[in-house]
């Protein structure tokens, strides 16, 4: 992610004069940031400069920064808590099952070591059809033992889970319409805590799902 802050500030030293100087011409205009994917993070973080950090005084007084941010990975490690006047200038758009905005070296940890832990039970690939289609008793107690090495590899520390500092929007499909979306609010924990590997993980990243999904909200 640290490519992402050098990105951040290198458009700010190849940008900032001349936006600068759009803002003073421009009296009473507001300053949107924007992008999509690492795109997206890269606003993200600018945004966070421009509120709280030394370039914030660089720009003409009360002027309105605004953040959207489409399908960002997480980029902020809270080690306080962000002012609400802040978070609230950030919008943050996800698109159902988006992987990218669940991954960080944290949350991709913790996948691996689940993963290994899981690994680690030698399932046959007998054992393994059982738990996904059989429904007996011998089924549900192999289901409990992976379940169970989860929770063990989810007890462990992962010091690297990254959030997402603004508010959240989840543009969901509507329930039992395929033509519909609905923005529904959502806390960070909810797509930084674990990785799903999911059907339309990759294709709900795309940014013509985005646009899609905010054309059909």
């Amino acid at each position: 992610h640290s490519g992402m802050l050098n990105g951040a500030r290198r458009i700010w030293r190849e940008a900032g004069v001349k936006v600068i100087s759009a803002l003073n011409d421009l009296a009473g205009y507001g300053l949107v940031v924007t992008g999509h994917s690492l795109g997206g993070g890269v606003a993200i973080l600018l945004t966070l400069d421009l509120l709280l950090g030394d370039i914030s005084a660089d720009l003409p007084a009360e002027t309105n920064i605004r953040c959207v941010a489409l399908a960002p990975p997480p980029v902020y490690r809270a080690t306080h808590r962000l002012p609400e006047d802040v978070t609230e200038k950030i919008e943050i758009f996800i698109n159902n099952d988006d992987i990218v905005p669940r991954l960080s070296l944290g949350s991709v940890k913790k996948l691996c070591v689940s993963i290994l832990e899981v690994d680690n039970l030698w399932l046959s690939w007998f054992d393994q059809r059982s738990i996904l289609y059989d429904k007996d008793e011998r089924s549900k107690g192999l289901l409990s033992k992976v379940t169970d090495s989860i929770a063990k590899a989810e007890r462990k520390e992962f010091p690297n889970v990254l959030e997402h500092p603004g508010n959240i929007f989840f543009l969901r499909k509507k329930s039992g319409d395929i033509s519909g979306y609905v923005a529904v609010p959502a806390e960070s924990e909810v797509f930084t805590d674990k990785v799903y590997l999911m059907e339309g993980s990759v294709n709900d990243h795309r940014r013509k799902s985005y646009i899609e999904a905010m054309k059909l909200l």
